[in-house]
């Protein structure tokens, strides 16, 4: 059985904010960056950020807030977090 993309990226950035960044908003773009390791070599770093940007749109079990100040930087970005 082979799994979309989206299936993937969702699976793994719920189980890496659940487990790594429990309570916290992780902006798209940092999110991206973690789940490269997570999803392997398969994918590139694109199609990563727009599969993130698809589940954003529908977040399921995880929430999206559109503008968020990151606790990483201080800056405004989209981001997500597990419920």
């Amino acid at each position: 059985m082979s799994y979309s993309i989206e299936f993937r990226v969702r699976h793994e950035a719920a189980k890496l904010l659940r487990e790594g960044h429990a309570g916290c908003f992780v902006c798209l773009s940092c999110l991206a960056r973690s789940l490269q390791d997570a999803v392997g070599a398969t994918y590139t770093p694109v199609q990563i950020e727009v599969a993130l940007q698809a589940v954003s749109k529908t977040p399921g079990s995880l929430r999206y807030k559109h503008t968020v100040v990151r606790e990483q930087c201080g800056k405004k970005a989209s981001c997500l977090s597990a419920k």
